[in-house]
């Protein structure tokens, strides 16, 4: 079996599991979402560079401005949109970016 093999047959393991589902379609291709508390029991090793993945993007969203981040009483993080960033995506809509 071949890597493009084995990895469909993974992605097939764990949209059966439930840890990722499809959430779309670009063009011919699906693309997929994560069920973080599930992914995280099914595939340890994917779901650890995931969020690696995700908080570096968290953290380069930051740093160029793009996004706020804040915490509430409870600690629980909320990220937005700066004014900055809602300026960007406005832009990448019109250019028929999604």
């Amino acid at each position: 079996m071949n890597d493009d093999e084995l990895i469909e047959q993974e992605i097939s393991r764990l949209v059966d599991a439930g840890a990722i589902i499809i959430g779309g379609m670009n063009g011919e291709e699906p693309y997929y979402h994560m069920v973080p508390d599930i992914l995280k029991v099914a595939n340890p090793e994917l779901y650890a560079a995931m969020m690696a993945d995700i908080d570096e993007t968290l953290i380069a969203l930051f740093e160029d401005g793009l996004i706020d981040i804040q915490y509430d009483e409870n600690l629980n993080v909320l990220v937005s949109l700066s004014e900055d960033g809602q300026r960007v995506a406005e832009e990448m809509m019109k250019d028929g970016h999604s």
